[in-house]
């Protein structure tokens, strides 16, 4: 079956107990969990691959989202000392290329907790849309300096 992996994020740790947290996903598709099952020597999960897709909604002004589309997600599990796994990644969308760090905590044979730190370099930020009227000011990007993604589950 697929792996998936949803919950709430926020732009910092101080933020996801409050209001300013939104809600987040990323999957593995079952033909591309499949795979890695090869590649990973069998095991069932977490999966490496380099195939895991996701969005996250990013709160505007007011009660808008806007959603913002994981084209493709690297994402590796390397157990740890602890018995747990340190979990890295790297992924692109239009904000720009984002790596992931950060750790799974196993609760089943099948899922865990997991919180992940989404970092946008500056210098692989993606270039702010070109503006048509001369006279306007263009606005810098911004950059997300981290996301707090708990909980995934296997459906």
């Amino acid at each position: 079956g697929s792996h998936t992996c949803q919950g709430k994020w926020a732009m910092t740790r101080e933020h996801f107990s409050g209001p300013s947290q939104s809600n987040f996903n990323f999957r593995l598709e079952p033909h591309f969990a499949e795979e890695a099952m090869k590649q990973n020597g069998g095991r069932h999960f977490p999966l490496d691959s380099d195939m895991y897709k996701g969005s996250f909604q990013l709160k505007k002004q007011g009660s808008r989202y806007q959603t913002i589309v994981d084209n493709q997600v690297v994402m590796k599990f390397r157990e740890n000392t602890a018995g747990s796994f340190n979990v890295y990644g790297k992924g692109v969308n239009s904000i720009g290329i984002f790596n992931l760090e950060g750790t799974l905590v196993m609760n089943s044979k099948t899922g865990g907790q997991v919180e992940l730190y989404r970092m946008y370099p500056p210098e692989l930020l993606a270039p702010p849309p070109a503006k048509t009227n001369v006279a306007s000011k263009a606005k810098g990007s911004e950059s997300l300096p981290g996301s707090a993604l708990p909980a995934p589950s296997i459906s």
